[in-house]
């Protein structure tokens, strides 16, 4: 499914007295709504859409019949047909969507976040490109650092859906805290984050290469004082290109040490992370205490500058 969009499932009452389909905030629909509004009695040959939201997120449900919706970026471009009572299609910010071909008895029911507010619409193809573009791509201009072969920048609203799926990764989210399924909240989290990334209080960056997004690692509880720093949502995906983990770490550290200018960083890693711990310790990070859950480690910037001269410079 395309980036911020996804399929959602309403859970289908049905007897020989015919269906029931619920909608229920949280349980299967995890944003507000604030407004509702239905679509019918459009000309089959008729078109409707044409536009993109900044902020706003909307389900769209077919009660009745039948309409095909066009959902796309500045890159990508996917068309789902709604047809089914029980199913919604999720529509998150930035977006562009034109729907056709309705069905005569077509009825299209639309959820949204927000109240209608003329601001939040993008109707102009051309501005929506050039948004889209800033929103959803890997801009060279935006690269924070780089390593041999990958690129660091900070995460942006568009790419919610991609650490969702990394996060809610049945194998890779074993040992980190539970994430909810959410597109909605997810990228609520990352405005939050980024109000946060103003004020220098945490930074959370992704790593790529020129053929696909590969991981994120997030550096926070950053205290200017005391010059020490938290590293961790260290994540990538299963098929990983060689050296990203090795490569984005002592970017981090470079980060961390040199451009932060702190003394210490600290991370934990789940006691039966045995990977985790064995990278770490690999790395040069050194355990200083441990209980039931989490064993924590740190790495202060004098041992980390000995190990860059010794085996790390090479990565950069």
């Amino acid at each position: 499914m395309l980036k911020n969009c996804k399929l959602v499932e309403f859970h289908n009452f049905k007897d020989d007295r015919g269906n029931l389909v619920a909608i229920e905030n949280p349980k299967n629909l995890d944003f507000p709504i604030n407004r509702i509004y239905y679509i019918y009695g459009v000309d089959s040959d008729a078109e409707r859409g044409f536009h993109s939201h900044k902020i706003l997120h909307q389900v769209l449900i077919v009660v009745s019949g039948s309409v095909k919706i066009r959902i796309s970026t500045n890159n990508e471009e996917e068309t789902v047909l709604l047809d089914d009572p029980s199913k919604g299609l999720y529509i998150g910010p930035m977006i562009w969507r034109e729907m056709y071909d309705f069905s005569k008895d077509a009825v299209l029911l639309v959820l949204a976040s927000e109240k209608y507010d003329e601001s939040d619409y993008i109707r102009d193809k051309d501005e929506y490109l050039k948004l889209a573009s800033e929103y959803f791509s890997n801009n060279d201009k935006d690269i924070v650092m780089h390593s041999k072969n990958f690129k660091m920048k900070y995460v942006t609203l568009g790419d919610a859906d991609f650490i969702l799926k990394l996060r809610t990764n049945e194998t890779l989210g074993q040992y980190i805290s539970p994430t909810d399924n959410s597109l909605y909240k997810q990228i609520s989290w990352l405005n939050e984050y980024k109000k946060r990334e103003r004020e220098k209080k945490e930074f959370y960056f992704k790593t790529y290469n020129d053929n696909e997004d590969i991981g994120f690692f997030r550096l926070y509880n950053i205290d200017y004082n005391k010059k020490e720093l938290t590293f961790g949502s260290f994540i990538f995906k299963e098929n990983k290109p060689k050296y990203a983990a090795i490569e984005s770490i002592i970017v981090a550290m470079e980060i961390a040490f040199k451009k932060l200018q702190v003394q210490k960083v600290y991370l934990d890693v789940r006691v039966k992370n045995i990977k985790a711990k064995n990278f770490y310790n690999r790395f040069g990070f050194q355990k200083i205490n441990e209980d039931d859950l989490n064993e924590y480690y740190e790495l202060t910037k004098d041992e980390y500058d000995k190990l860059y001269e010794e085996k790390y410079k090479e990565f950069l």
